[in-house]
This record gives structure tokens, C-alpha cells and sequence, in this order.
């Protein structure tokens, strides 16, 4: 019984204690509630540690893959596959076509995945090296995502999961300070921690990748929800079956999986 901007409020308060996703009938209804999530979490959440994000399909019209799409798509599964222990809960907004598109496996998004530490001693010559083993391309300026650079004891590397590249300042073999920073701009931004650096997923070295689909990075401890479910499940037809199943069983069995509907 819920409208408008109700429905945006209780989510915000939901999501405080669970992991939610959200279904939506259609890709504008998703990223109206994508954009009101945003600005209800603007105040709370510190920069760099996001708890709302938008999962679309890769693709615009004609099936040509969109960078930004296949980033925030990219953004979203790394952000899954981490460890739920001690984390912050976060929101996932989709719609029915974005969930039918296939990703890549967990374990093959983990394997093709390097996560660095402010304070990491790796040094810049191993760092390089392991880019260049994840199919990142040496250019002498990133202008894309799958690009790193080096210059000095620096190193700009332009991750496909998240909407910014990272710069990363060496001091000897330690990194001294990891930042976001502008493309046109080239000026340091954000101050960050930890980041995860992730090649195109779709691109994989011999070519082949175990194929799944979001809802398998999802725990049976997610609370999903939609306006309506009956629409949600005619959209994904048959496959439905499949990409509910898991949390359908979880259900009967007694866990904390559970389906809501404003």
C-alpha cells in the first residue's frame, strides 16, 4: 500500500539492519528509486563506502555494451562478492532484464580481482605485473576502464568497479595513499582505504568463464523486494524459476530469505 516516496523511506530504514534487493518493474522505476536511496543515504553514508547501487543490464539500444552500465554492473558484483562479516548493509535497485543478463562466476570474478590496502607493501614492479596477468592495458594515460599507467612512484589504474579511477602513490615498496581522481581533470579527489581493481569481466584470457547470474551472489539472508512479484516472475517467464529458486527453497525450509512487496 505503499507510494511514492513511502516506499523509499522504509527501505531506508529496513536497509539499517538487512541486505536488500529491490526488483523493479522496469529500468525508469529502478532508477527513480536508485536516485531517492541516494539522496536519503547522502548525509549518513562516508564518502567512499557506498550502500546504494544501481544494477542495469551492459547494454543500450542495438546490443552495444555501455562502459558506464558494465561499471556499475561490475561495481555491484564486486561489492557482493565480498565477505558479509562486520560489512555495512547495502541496497542492490534492478529491474527484471538487468537480472536475466548472465556475469561472470563468483569465483571467476574473485580469481580475476586484486584488492590493495593503503599500507600494503606490494611494491610497484609486482603490482604492475599482476595488472598486466588480469589483462589491464599499459597506456601512458587511462581514459577508459582496463587501463593502468605509471609514472614515477605513481600508479593511475582505471577499474571496471568503480565509476572513478584510482591513483595510487608509492612510497619505496609501501603504498602511501590510494585516491580517486578526475579523467579530464587529472586532479586527486576521494581519499580511500581499500580499493578492488577488476578488468572487464566479459573479457576473459582463453576466452571461456563459468556463466551465472546475479541472484547466485546473493545469501538467503537478502530480503528481496518488488512492487509487485506476480509482474516480476511473468517478465522473467520460465527462467524465473531458475533465479528464484534458491531463495524459493530457503523459504519453505524456514530460513531468513523473504520476499516483500510495497
Amino acid at each position: 500500500g505503499l507510494h511514492a516516496g513511502a516506499r523509499s523511506v522504509v527501505l531506508r530504514q529496513l536497509s539499517e539492519k538487512h541486505n536488500l534487493f529491490i526488483v523493479l518493474d522496469n529500468a525508469d522505476e529502478a532508477q527513480y528509486m536508485y536516485a531517492d536511496l541516494v539522496t536519503l543515504y547522502e548525509e549518513t553514508v562516508p564518502k567512499g563506502q557506498s550502500r546504494v547501487f544501481y544494477f542495469p543490464t551492459s547494454h543500450r539500444r542495438r546490443q552495444a555494451t555501455d562502459e558506464a552500465m558494465a561499471i556499475q554492473r561490475t561495481e555491484v558484483l564486486s561489492r557482493l562478492a565480498e565477505k558479509e562479516d562486520n560489512a555495512l548493509t547495502w541496497v542492490v535497485v534492478t529491474y527484471p532484464d538487468a537480472v536475466l543478463e548472465p556475469v561472470p562466476a563468483k569465483q571467476d570474478l574473485t580469481q580475476r580481482s586484486l584488492t590493495v590496502h593503503q599500507g600494503d607493501e606490494i611494491g610497484l614492479t609486482r603490482l604492475t605485473e599482476q595488472l598486466m596477468t588480469l589483462d589491464f592495458q599499459k597506456v601512458d594515460f587511462v581514459y577508459e576502464p582496463g587501463q593502468y599507467a605509471v609514472r614515477g612512484g605513481i600508479v593511475d589504474v582505471y577499474s571496471y568497479s568503480h565509476e572513478d579511477p584510482y591513483r595510487l602513490d608509492f612510497f619505496g615498496d609501501e603504498i602511501d595513499s590510494i585516491r580517486t581522481f578526475e579523467l579530464e581533470t587529472q586532479l586527486s579527489m576521494e581519499k580511500v582505504e581499500k580499493i578492488t581493481l577488476t578488468p572487464n569481466p566479459s573479457c576473459h584470457e582463453d576466452g571461456h568463464q563459468a556463466e551465472a547470474y546475479i541472484t547466485d551472489y546473493l545469501s538467503e539472508h537478502v530480503v528481496w523486494g518488488s512492487n509487485d512479484w506476480s509482474l516480476v516472475q511473468f517478465k522473467w517467464a520460465e527462467q524465473a524459476k531458475h533465479l528464484m529458486q534458491k531463495a524459493s527453497l530457503t523459504l519453505e525450509i524456514g530460513h531468513k530469505s523473504t520476499f516483500h512487496t510495497f
